[in-house]
């Protein structure tokens, strides 16, 4: 009994020595943690095509004519690191953006050519930001 004892005691002190004196633990080796940040929510655009109300309106002063053309578009955003909480949405004319927590909004985007480009920026914004 007594040599078992000195033998679980001489493992025990080795054990403690290995631990205790080397300058990594072998058995609990130190893990790196690098830490992302907060990650930007990604934003995803829908265009739902509706039926267009092509009614024709003159422009005296200008002396074009001008039809509208009725847009439904749906956003949404998507955040690995938190919760999105509103978007901004902004067209090319706009100085500034606008705030909004809906997900979609119909748009009456005025058609003056026979081709013409307009640009709207969407992009979701977190609970982090």
């Amino acid at each position: 009994m007594k040599k078992k004892f000195r033998l679980i005691f001489a493992i025990f002190i080795i054990m403690q020595v290995l631990i205790f004196c080397c300058d990594k633990n072998p058995f609990h080796p130190k893990k790196e943690s690098h830490p992302k940040g907060n990650q930007p929510p990604e934003t995803f655009l829908f265009l739902f095509i509706a039926e267009t109300n092509l009614d024709s309106v003159a422009v005296d002063s200008v002396g074009i004519d001008t039809t509208t053309s009725k847009q439904v578009l749906h956003w949404w955003g998507d955040d690995s690191d938190g919760l999105v909480i509103g978007y901004y949405i902004q067209w090319d004319h706009q100085d500034e953006p606008t705030w909004t927590t809906s997900e979609y909004d119909t748009f009456y985007v005025p058609i003056r050519t026979n081709f013409d480009r307009f640009t709207l920026r969407v992009w979701a914004v977190d609970n982090d930001s």
